[in-house]
């Protein structure tokens, strides 16, 4: 038997492939059954968030192949987890941007953002720093987005999605206190 001496990485080798999988390919099916929302909600954005959905689920795909590379995808695992993360949160601001400012996706859609923040912290096992790290960065993006380059924008909704999002990230990292 073949001993190796990255005792703590290797003890949750199995559990952090067994999770990458599981949540990309959810991640997968939650973003593909979002379609039926983009038709309720943002006819006018159709197009635009179809395409953004596809390039995601392509990403997230191409993560949970990376899975089976175990040597590489674990090395690197921060990287790619904390990755693809982030690409899933800069997708769905990309689709809140796309969508008009009187739809009900505008206001809505933000909580897509939660889940993601949600995940990063509960559904991996990067380290709270970093997770803050991420999520800041997607909060941060989505303010500017609001703020600075949305037109019309509705402030008190604004500050309603930035003190939800915020809450979430509060939330992870109490949780990832308590493991």
């Amino acid at each position: 038997m073949a001993y190796s001496y990255n005792l703590p990485d290797d003890n949750l080798a199995d559990e952090k492939i067994f999770m990458a999988r599981l949540m990309t390919a959810l991640s997968v099916a939650l973003f593909i059954a979002g379609i039926g929302l983009d038709y309720l909600s943002a006819k006018d954005s159709l197009n635009d968030i179809l395409y953004i959905r596809v390039i995601l689920c392509m990403a997230l795909i191409g993560t949970y192949l990376t899975t089976y590379l175990r040597s590489f995808f674990l090395t690197n695992y921060s990287y790619i987890a904390g990755g693809i993360y982030g690409v899933a949160g800069f997708s769905i601001i990309m689709m809140i941007y796309h969508t008009d400012v009187k739809s009900i996706a505008y206001t809505t859609y933000f909580a897509g953002l939660l889940l993601v923040i949600i995940t990063v912290f509960l559904g991996t096992y990067i380290n709270t720093i970093t997770s803050i790290a991420i999520s800041s960065i997607m909060i941060t993006t989505f303010i500017a987005m609001s703020l600075f380059i949305k037109e019309d924008r509705n402030i008190n909704v604004i500050l309603n999605n930035i003190f939800f999002l915020t809450s979430s990230v509060v939330i992870g990292i109490i949780s990832n206190s308590m493991n």
